[in-house]
């Protein structure tokens, strides 16, 4: 597209531009226009040797790269003057239009504003040094503002070693002319000049340069005006139009199939192939391109005409329907073979019932081959991923293919979009600006030296270099067209793109934008965004210079795989990206900053104490981690080792416990100390390192370091367990080198070295505490995450710590860390240690101490030293921690932990009756000593009683007191049963309680024999006479099993009422065998056979004999009270309790103690049994049940009556 420079042989020419005319202002990004010079051949006294050949051998420096890959570079390569920048600065980019040109054959630039156009001599950090150390100077050339606000139109034109005109063109139509830039400087109105005809309301939109001294105009009525640069005899410029011949309508019918509408304003112009006596320049209009054939002496004519809207409208693949389609061409440039190249935007309006709709236009770009009859088709389409809100004007868009090869530049006002025209290629990069509302492309060079190479100009950031590396495009290209994986091919693509915004998008300076723009990402972002940052890892970024620092180096790997994640976040990728890949990147980053850490620590090492033991233990470890010791110097060195086995780091901790157990048995205790101290500032050093990171950049992972799904690498169980033996070790070493006296030390070592040991590793028992706490913490964390906290493998871990973190703590109080250790407990939520700590006055504990805890805690601490008090006896320190603020926290605690022994008293302290009566209740019901329940149960009572006045006592006296009452009923039982036990027993006796039981089994219940109920009676009278009280299974059997005078059928009774109340404190089957139990003793108490009747026995006294009975005195005092189902037939009272029923309750017999109270219980069966039979062998009429029934019909008779016994 772009002619060679003139040294080079006459052949092909490729016209520059110049920009075209503007309207004032774009809808979409503000209004630019892009100049661009194509060149032809030499003229009268026009020179062709360009300036760069003369400064080729002078280079101001290198350029600053801002976007480089196997593909393609940006880089800045030169500055705007700082007054072209200041005034810049001081306009609104947006709303006021400028553009621009870099002049490659002259080595000048120019921008063209409202008022005025500046030329300047730029620097082009590859080809060109300073010309003098002084700024550029400008040269300013005033203009009239136009009418219509368009801009004027201007181009440079070369001389031979001095320097270039200028040619500036109005909208107008006026053009002027001078012969050297240097007219600014002195004589400014010294111009030749000339009109060109224009029709009503047209202006010139653009300049083109044909050769380098023939110039091309354009219009906004399709016309083209030749200008003609000359000198006179007396040196003075001319300038001298003719304008093209207009085609008849009917003569370009000739040419064209169908004839374009639309705007007739020419778009593009670029000028082909140059026969010697002329050239075809293809002409691009809103709707139609057009080819014309222009004579070097004068003269052209019009060749074709193609219909652009019909053209390009059939060759863009889409869903619509062609017809809703609008066609817009912006630009034309020419390939090497003369293959015209035009960009386009293509708006679709749907029709609608009511309204149409239209979409954001597209852009694209087009080839255009020969059909043959005089007529063109579309060769190749390459949409571009750009759009606008409405469609760009003309001089908004550029289009530069640089010496005519394959890659093709487009560029519009916030974006230049490279691509390669070769068939099948995949490139394609867009090079977006970041701060569009300040920064934009103002202009472009106008013929690029080298293939694949433009340079734009930028408002803000100079002159930027873009280069395409077209053999490597071309190499891909042929590899993708070989079958590769397309999938593969898009990933590398994506990967590559990131790349750009990781290694250079981190910088502020850097103008470029790297953000994705579309929602649509073609690849596998996991994939790409993995391996990017493995590739961090190991080694630095191939297309930045290698970094000899090391430190430096790491520290520009940790940035790029901050700027990883700084780019993911921005994008809003978070989302796309599993926890997986998210937690993996993370601990990518955290292996660098661990190995930057670790770098740091070692050469502060080496600078401020060479002697140490640090760099030799880092030494060995790095050499046991890659698997050779000391064979190869490069590879298992420190520095080798941090330059490319980063993602190794992890290892090192494990050598570093092999090392420090190797040492275990020293007898050097210098040498064994400082290992271990090495070995703890490495290994805290690292994990701190990577969790440091972790902690400040998990949110931007949208990660939280404490929920991983994956193990992470700092946080094993093998770390945990060398955190431990290096605690247990430091801890160790610390007391053995505390013993030696600083003033005496060993003989290779000195007392000032032994007291800096000591100091070393007292705080490092501290850092690897610190160290141990958080990775514990972390690892318990992910296995609650990932398996929950039920698993064996969590709870064998938790089981751990909590028996470790004790002793831990300990460990630090011990060696002179209280302060430290009251932070770690309370981190770690230790409350029991911490209460210890704070209670122990000779720690230095202090009340305050305490009030702060409760303070910044609450219950958590509060109830644990609560529990301490309590635990430890200490009463009155409890119960006097009445501060306001712990008054509810005290309550709290006791009701909770259910200390009704003593909550009572601070409820009570407190005025609160009612929580007392409660307490005392419960307390007393539940206590299992008969005078401690009588004392509580009255006291509770009298709380209960200060709550009511008497005439409320008066209305509901039981239900107010009644459950007191029902307790020290149990209590009166207890208390009047031990003294009847104790009735007529030698006092000797009573202070032998084993002689004691006996004798009262002997004496009180004579029909137990050597039963196993014997055994059971004397548990039970054990427990009375030591003042227990019985559960009610043992009461109920106490009361039965004891011989019952007739003063004593009240203990039936009893036993049946107690039975009654604690009925719900038996498992049921349990009380049923009880109650079974009670009724079957009341039962066997009589003779029943001497109860039948007979003829010797008159009515009355039979029935005087009947109630007599335990069981009518029984039935007698309950059966009005009680439900019946506490009522038990003789025939209902036969079941044998079960092994398992006799072990639930019986809980320490043995098995043979067991069947002996079967067998017991069974005699007792057996007896009731006989009675049965004995009583009437052959009447069903007779026996005890009909007895059972008489009984209850004469009771039922003596209470209707209103007899008693």
């Amino acid at each position: 597209m772009f002619s060679t420079p003139a040294a080079l042989p006459r052949g092909r020419r490729y016209p520059s531009r110049t920009p075209r005319s503007a309207s004032a202002v774009s809808p979409t990004p503000s209004s630019l226009h892009h100049a661009a010079h194509r060149t032809a051949d030499e003229s009268m006294d026009v020179d062709l040797v360009s300036p760069l050949e003369e400064a080729r051998e002078r280079r101001e420096g290198e350029e600053r790269v801002l976007l480089k890959d196997d593909d393609y570079e940006v880089a800045i390569v030169g500055e705007l003057p700082a007054e072209l920048r200041a005034l810049l600065a001081e306009m609104n980019i947006q709303t006021e239009p400028v553009r621009g040109a870099i002049d490659d054959r002259t080595g000048y630039a120019f921008l063209t504003f409202f008022d005025r156009c500046v030329v300047w001599k730029y620097q082009d950090a590859r080809t060109r040094a300073p010309a003098f150390p002084s700024p550029s100077q400008l040269y300013t050339f005033p203009i009239a503002p136009s009418r219509s606000g368009a801009l004027a139109h201007a181009a440079l034109v070369p001389h031979q070693r001095r320097e270039p005109g200028l040619l500036l063109v109005m909208p107008e139509g006026e053009a002027r002319y001078w012969d050297s830039v240097t007219r600014a400087l002195t004589s400014k109105d010294k111009f030749a000049s000339v009109m060109v005809s224009l029709a009503d309301g047209e202006e010139v939109n653009g300049v083109w340069r044909w050769e380098n001294a023939v110039y091309l105009l354009s219009t906004t009525g399709g016309a083209i005006c030749r200008l003609m640069l000359t000198s006179t005899d007396a040196g003075r410029a001319l300038v001298v139009s003719s304008s093209f011949a207009r085609p008849r309508n009917g003569l370009l019918r000739l040419f064209s199939r169908t004839q374009a509408t639309g705007s007739p304003a020419v778009v593009g112009l670029a000028v082909g192939k140059d026969s010697g006596h002329g050239a075809d320049v293809w002409v691009a209009k809103g709707k139609s391109v057009e080819l014309w054939r222009v004579d070097r002496e004068g003269g052209e004519h019009l060749v074709l005409e193609v219909n652009a809207q019909e053209l390009l409208s059939g060759a863009l693949p889409a869903l619509e329907d062609k017809a809703w389609w609008d066609v817009q061409l912006l630009d034309i440039a020419l390939l090497k073979d003369g293959t015209p190249v035009v960009a386009f935007a293509c708006t679709v309006t749907l029709p609608g019932l009511v309204w149409s709709s239209t979409k954001p236009p597209s852009y694209a770009v087009a080839t255009l081959v020969h059909a043959g009859a005089g007529e063109m088709q579309v060769g190749s389409v390459r949409e571009l991923q750009y759009t606008t809100t409405a469609v760009l004007s003309s001089n908004q868009v550029f289009l530069s293919i640089p010496q005519g090869g394959s890659a093709v530049f487009a560029q519009f006002p916030d974006t230049v979009i490279s691509f390669s025209l070769i068939p099948g290629s995949t490139f394609y990069e867009d090079i977006p600006l970041r701060d569009v509302n300040e920064n934009r492309y103002l202009g472009h060079s106008t013929e690029p030296p080298v293939e694949g190479t433009v340079t734009c100009l930028t408002a803000l950031s100079g002159l930027v270099s873009l280069s395409v590396n077209v053999e490597s495009v071309a190499g891909k290209t042929h590899t993708s067209l070989q079958g590769v994986d397309r999938e593969q091919l898009a990933t590398e693509k994506l990967k590559e793109r990131i790349e750009h915004a990781v290694y250079y998008g981190g910088s502020s300076a850097n103008p470029l934008s790297f953000d994705l723009r579309s929602p649509d990402i073609e690849g596998d972002l996991a994939s790409a965004i993995e391996q990017i940052s493995k590739e961090i890892v190991s080694e630095s970024y191939k297309h930045k210079p290698w970094i000899l620092d090391l430190e430096q180096q790491l520290e520009e790997r940790l940035d790029a795989a901050r700027g990883l994640v700084v780019f993911v976040h921005s994008n809003h990728l978070l989302s796309r990206l599993s926890l997986t890949t998210r937690w993996s990147i993370c601990m990518d980053a955290e292996e660098i900053a661990a190995a930057r850490a670790l770098w740091t620590l070692h050469e502060q090492e080496l600078r401020d104490n060479p002697q140490s033991f640090l760099s030799p233990v880092l030494s060995e470890a790095v050499a046991r981690s890659v698997g050779r010791q000391g064979d190869d110097e490069a590879d298992t060195g420190i520095r080798s080792f941090f330059e490319h086995n980063i993602a190794d780091i992890g290892r090192l901790t494990h050598h570093l416990g092999q090392i420090v157990e190797q040492e275990r048995d020293s007898e050097d205790v210098i040498r064994r100390a400082s290992v271990t101290l090495e070995a703890d500032r490495l290994l805290v050093t690292l994990l701190t390192a990577a969790q440091d990171y972790r902690s400040e950049y998990s949110i931007r992972y949208g990660i939280s370091e404490y929920s991983s799904p994956v193990p992470v690498w700092t946080e094993t169980k093998e770390n945990i367990d060398l955190l431990r033996l290096l605690n247990e070790k430091t801890t160790e070493d610390f007391r053995t080198v505390h013993l030696i006296n600083p003033n005496n030390p060993p003989s290779d070592s000195y007392g000032a070295d032994i007291e800096v040991l000591q100091d070393q590793l007292k705080y490092h028992v501290l850092f690897v505490a610190q160290a141990y706490f958080r990775v514990v913490r972390n690892c318990l964390s992910y296995l609650e995450h990932t398996q929950g906290d039920n698993s064996t493998e969590y709870r064998n871990l938790h089981g751990q710590h909590l028996s470790d973190r004790k002793w831990i703590v300990m460990h630090l109080v011990d060696v002179g860390h209280f302060q430290a250790a009251l932070r770690l407990a309370e981190q770690e939520e230790d409350w029991e240690t911490l209460v210890n700590l704070c209670t122990d006055e000779k720690l230095g504990a202090t009340p305050a101490l305490l009030e702060e805890y409760i303070l910044n805690h609450g219950e958590a601490f509060a109830f644990q030293l609560y529990q301490h008090y309590y635990d430890t006896g200490k009463m009155y320190e409890l119960l006097h921690r009445n501060a306001r603020e712990e008054v509810q926290l005290l309550d709290r605690f006791l009701q909770q932990s259910k200390y009704y022994r003593i909550s009572w008293i601070h409820d009570i302290s407190m005025g609160n009756f009612q929580s007392a009566s409660r307490s005392l209740l419960l307390e007393g019901t539940s206590t299992q000593k008969a005078i401690d329940s009588k004392t509580i149960l009255s006291l509770g009572k009298l709380s209960e009683l200060a709550q009511y006045t008497a005439k409320e006592f008066g209305q509901n006296n039981v239900g107010i007191v009644g459950a007191y009452d029902k307790g020290l009923e149990i209590v009166s039982v207890h208390d009047k049963l031990a003294e009847e036990l104790a009735e007529n027993i030698a006092l000797g006796h009573l202070a032998q309680p084993d002689v004691l039981v006996t004798t009262i089994a002997e004496t009180k219940a004579t029909r137990l024999g050597d039963s196993a109920l014997s055994d059971v009676f004397k548990a039970c009278v054990k427990h009375v006479m030591h003042g227990d009280i019985l559960s009610i299974e043992d009461l109920v059997d106490i009361l039965t099993l004891k011989d019952n005078g007739r003063s004593e059928y009240k203990d039936y009774a009893t036993a049946l009422k107690a039975f009654e109340r604690g009925e719900t404190e038996i498992p049921p089957a349990r009380a049923q065998l009880t109650l079974e139990a009670l009724w079957r003793r009341v039962y066997l108490h009589d003779s029943w056979r001497e109860l039948q009747a007979s003829d010797s026995m008159s009515d009355s006294e039979r029935q005087a004999r009947l109630r007599g009975t335990a069981a009518y005195a029984t039935l007698s005092a309950t059966v009005e009270y009680m439900d019946p189902k506490f009522f038990l037939r003789p025939a209902n009272c036969r079941r044998i309790a079960t092994e398992d029923e006799c072990r639930s309750r019986f809980v320490n017999y043995t098995a043979q103690q067991i069947a002996a109270l079967q067998q017991g219980l069974d005699n007792e069966i057996s007896q009731l049994e006989v009675t049965f039979t004995d009583e009437a062998p052959s009447s069903p009429t007779l026996g005890l049940e009909f007895l059972y029934d008489e009984v209850f019909a004469l009771l039922r008779h003596d209470k209707e009556t209103g007899m008693s016994m």
